[in-house]
């Protein structure tokens, strides 16, 4: 029997999380997550909306496994204007369908 454990490149905030609009460069936020995770800490990684939308880039500063659930402290350390938001959540969302993660994009 063996543990399931995600290695995550990108940080999604969920339903009940912080808005990406309420964040503020340089600001630190505390979320949890179900299941256990592992996240690389102090480089940049994209920060994502619950819908996939692309809103800049955090650092994961800490994270406590406790039970069945995670907490992580991330800095929001820059937010993508209007226009690098669409380039960066089209592009993300490409490379996720192409690889299968995402389902392909109906035509």
């Amino acid at each position: 029997m063996g543990a399931q454990i995600e290695l995550n490149t990108m940080l999604r905030l969920g339903s009940t999380d912080v808005k990406g609009t309420d964040l503020k460069i340089g600001e630190r936020y505390t979320i949890s997550k179900a299941n256990r995770r592992i996240y690389v800490m102090d480089i940049a990684i994209l920060l994502l909306e619950e819908n996939w939308d692309a809103i800049g880039y955090c650092a994961i500063r800490k994270t406590i496994i406790e039970g069945g659930k995670m907490e992580i402290t991330f800095e929001l350390l820059s937010r993508f204007s209007p226009e690098e938001q669409r380039i960066v959540t089209d592009t993300m969302l490409d490379g996720l369908r192409l690889c299968g993660y995402l389902p392909a994009k109906p035509n």
